[in-house]
């Protein structure tokens, strides 16, 4: 893995800007690091008090390291999404977020999927 503090500037600029980009700035945003080297997967998981607007994105800096630009910003852009629909799935009780957690996952990955794309088309316009 490059050096871990260069893959912590990639995370901190793309959060920093897409944060901008969507006008997010009335949303806090704090990035958190771990190194998991147990096979897990996951580049990101995001832990939000909605009340507060109060939001952690703790980052698998060994998936970080996997990912390519491209793919790290769509990661943001899914955990932003995570981020903006926590004051609804947060407050469910906890039989409904065991038996929904695969439909909340698949809802808002189709919704970062036609954020990307809808960035994608826009940007080739351009």
């Amino acid at each position: 893995m490059r050096d871990e503090k260069f893959h912590r500037a990639r995370v901190e600029r793309c959060v920093a800007e897409l944060q901008k980009e969507f006008d997010l700035g009335w949303i806090t945003i704090i990035n958190k690091y771990d190194t998991v080297t147990d096979g897990e997967r996951i580049c990101c998981e995001t832990t939000c008090d909605p009340e507060y607007r109060q939001n952690s994105l703790k980052w698998n800096l060994t998936m970080v390291a996997l990912s390519t630009d491209e793919e790290l910003t769509a990661v943001v852009i899914h955990e932003f999404v995570h981020v903006l629909i926590a004051c609804l799935w947060d407050f469910l009780p906890a039989k409904i977020k065991n038996d929904f957690s695969r439909l909340n996952e698949m809802a808002v990955e189709n919704v970062t999927r036609a954020i990307v794309a809808g960035r994608d088309k826009a940007r080739k316009k351009a």
